[in-house]
């Protein structure tokens, strides 16, 4: 199997001297790994988009060194959006947080794989570049008797880094926080309504017999509805139907124009004149 290529992002002093560190060891830990990173100062912009642009096509994961001072830095922020689009593999698409925390990370760069430069941190992100190499991956326990040998020599790096300007992080306005809770909260919203809709479907498929739905008997309307009320009620007796409909008395009451409102009208209209569930009178 080819060598995997890491594209790894960096601005700052402090970030590229940990960028070189991890372009240095990781394949000496592992040596299918072929780490990527521009050596040009991107506070310059001598960047070449071209030469950024054919790394990343090649890579098959992506680190990004983040510093309080880079936060914010448009290339951190084009290339953490680069390497979103090119990882498929998310653990393979992670930030290496230098003098931060996570919650210092905001917006786009939180949605990666955050990484602390601790040992277990570390070593759990070289586990993840190892798996994935499939077949040429090391043993395990080589892959941690090599990660404790070169060990020592990054913390060292992580120990005397370069400064490269004030180690606090930026503070965070309070409209970013709303706006960050607002997108929060919409994706959760999201991904409610998507869960109604699966656990809809799922209702169709369980809870009322097959043979009943014709597509689109049922439309998002009205009509679609009552349609659809028309058609359980020719098909079931009234008994068979309100034994299904009465699975989901604990559900709140429904609409009368709703889903459920309907099932129920239409087993009313099929049940027998003078017939007590409860017995004869």
């Amino acid at each position: 199997m080819a060598k995997m290529h890491v594209f790894i992002s960096w601005s700052g002093k402090r970030s590229r001297a940990v960028a070189e560190a991890l372009k240095k060891y990781l394949p000496m830990i592992v040596n299918d790994l072929e780490p990527w990173l521009s050596t040009k100062d991107i506070d310059k912009g001598s960047r070449s988009t071209e030469e950024i642009a054919t790394a990343l096509v090649d890579a098959r994961a992506g680190i990004i060194c983040l510093t309080p001072n880079n936060l914010k830095e448009p290339w951190i922020l084009f290339e953490a959006g680069a390497i979103a689009k090119t990882v498929r593999e998310k653990p393979l698409a992670c930030t290496l947080l230098i003098g931060l925390e996570i919650p210092d990370v905001s917006g786009p760069l939180a949605q990666f794989q955050a990484t602390k430069p601790t040992k277990p941190d570390l070593l759990q992100m070289v586990m993840a570049l190892n798996k994935a190499l499939g077949q040429s991956a090391l043993d395990s326990n080589q892959l941690a008797e090599a990660f404790d040998l070169f060990w020592p020599k990054l913390h060292a790096v992580f120990e005397n880094l370069p400064s490269d300007g004030p180690d606090a992080p930026p503070e965070r306005m309070p409209n970013d926080m709303l706006k960050e809770l607002i997108e929060s909260t919409r994706s959760i919203s999201a991904n409610i309504v998507q869960l109604s809709s699966q656990m809809t479907e799922q209702f169709t498929r369980i809870v009322v017999p097959r043979g009943i739905l014709n597509a689109g008997s049922l439309g998002d309307n009205a009509y679609g509805a009552r349609s659809f009320g028309r058609e359980v009620s020719e098909t079931l007796a009234a008994p068979e139907l309100m034994r299904h409909v009465n699975q989901l008395d604990e559900l709140p009451s429904p609409k009368p124009g709703g889903f459920m409102g309907t099932l129920r009208a239409a087993a009313a209209q099929r049940k027998p004149k003078g017939d007590d569930p409860a017995g004869k009178k």
